[in-house]
């Protein structure tokens, strides 16, 4: 099942910087790691992706929906299929960390039930929310609020409300920014479990070693361009490795699109 489809989409600013011309598509299940320098477009595909912003040319169709002529309704649908991790958490500082999480899925129940279950969660909640905190290594921050926990700790609420929403689609800009070496690995293995299970995930990593290790497929993005599409072994081989990491390739050959 296609779940994005970009052909020559274009996003630009006034700049420069942005999408330049991309054209990719990406199927049920996949789990794809975007890399790239900073201002490489990186984000702005998220944005475009998530539709927070709009292309200025080509076509970008999301789960069937052109992101090109998208009516305010059909993205509000739409968005009820997917959950985004941001930079910056977006977590609601002065609500509580089960409260956090629980709004991933704000989208799913009537404004009645989802007041209800922020001033009163149910057991079967409560109790989903539990096993996800504690898989994340934060379940004793259960009922504080968010202002008071740490960045990388705000950083694990955002990852759980993701999870939490049980999305068709899941985008990540850095969601592991954040956090020391052994939560992020706590948090990709996560994300490969969602991937699993027939989610799709797209994720932007600065770190080539984890988009190698926990991605089953690799976009390279080089000023607004793609640069390299295909499985993680093979980059490790390209031109665009040895650009990107400053390091020779491996010299491993193999089918893959990449400059």
């Amino acid at each position: 099942m296609e779940i994005i489809a970009a052909d020559k989409l274009k996003k630009l600013y006034a700049n420069g910087q942005g999408i330049q011309s991309l054209s990719f598509k990406a199927g049920k299940g996949e789990f794809i790691g975007v890399l790239g320098f900073s201002g490489a477009g990186k984000t702005t595909l998220m944005r475009l992706l998530c539709g927070a912003i709009f292309p200025t040319g080509g076509s970008l169709q999301v789960m069937g929906q052109n992101m090109l002529a998208v009516t305010r309704p059909e993205l509000a649908r739409l968005r009820r299929q997917m959950t985004t991790v941001y930079q910056n958490f977006n977590v609601v500082p002065t609500l509580s960390v089960a409260q956090n999480v629980y709004l991933g899925k704000i989208g799913d129940t009537s404004i009645f039930s989802t007041l209800k279950n922020l001033l009163w969660l149910s057991p079967a909640e409560a109790g989903k929310i539990a096993r996800l905190l504690s898989l994340l290594g934060i379940e004793d921050k259960f009922n504080e609020r968010c202002q008071e926990l740490s960045g990388g700790q705000q950083q694990r609420v955002a990852v759980a409300r993701a999870l939490y929403s049980e999305a068709e689609l899941i985008l990540a800009d850095e969601p592991i920014a954040s956090v020391d070496p052994a939560t992020a690995s706590l948090i990709l293995n996560l994300f490969l479990e969602v991937k699993n299970n027939g989610k799709t995930v797209i994720m932007n990593l600065h770190q080539i070693t984890n988009a190698v290790q926990y991605c089953t497929r690799l976009l390279v993005l080089e000023k607004g361009q793609l640069a390299y599409d295909g499985p993680p072994q093979l980059f490790l081989a390209s031109a665009v490795y040895a650009r990107l990491s400053g390091e020779k390739a491996t010299g491993v050959k193999g089918e893959g699109v990449y400059a």
